[in-house]
């Protein structure tokens, strides 16, 4: 039973991660307006979905019996890095194929991007629990909002909007993700005091 569920909520993950990932490649160049500190900040819908797509791949760790998950360490928490390598590089594949029709640079920033958040949904996973994994990206958006956009332009750390030549930038994205997948493995081995999933 317990296999069944999770096969239906990995199924239906994957479904949703795809038609974001077709919403994507048809919102095109489309722009959301974010106001931070009064200076309006247009963003990429496409980054938006980006950031949705790997709440997705996160969220879908979360465990339909969490009670009879804690009592196994070995193969349901082998399962689970399975899980979660298979879920992030689909998303990954996702977001670069539906973003490289507009240009090959553009798929690498939606790439770097996907990379971060990423990255933030396994912090907030990690130190919350899988279902909340979209806290991370929510107050990466903030982040971005509010200091992403000095002068206007994109500061060279902005995982989002950067140009994807500049290094600090994949460095903060590589990092993000490194910080996420290390609390979370620190949190499924029940190093962090917190309840494993």
């Amino acid at each position: 039973m317990r296999l069944y569920v999770r096969s239906r909520r990995l199924l239906a993950a994957c479904v949703l991660m795809a038609m974001l990932a077709a919403i994507s490649a048809v919102s095109g160049t489309n722009m959301l307006t974010l106001v931070s500190r009064g200076d309006p900040v247009a963003v990429p819908y496409l980054l938006v979905l980006d950031a949705f797509i790997a709440v997705l791949a996160v969220g879908s760790l979360a465990s339909p019996v969490p009670a009879m998950d804690r009592g196994d360490v070995g193969v349901v928490a082998r399962a689970r890095w399975l899980h979660l390598a298979g879920m992030g590089a689909l998303g990954l594949v996702l977001v670069v194929a539906a973003s490289l029709p507009r240009s090959g640079m553009g798929a690498l920033e939606a790439g770097r991007a996907y990379l971060a958040w990423l990255g933030l949904a396994l912090l907030a996973a990690g130190i919350l629990r899988e279902s909340l994994a979209a806290i991370g990206p929510l107050a990466g958006f903030f982040v971005i909002a509010w200091f992403g956009h000095p002068a206007g332009v994109p500061a060279s750390w902005n995982w989002g909007q950067a140009p994807a030549t500049v290094l600090t930038s994949w460095l903060v994205a590589v990092g993000l993700l490194a910080v996420g997948l290390l609390v979370c493995a620190r949190r499924w081995r029940g190093e962090l005091g917190l309840p494993r999933p």
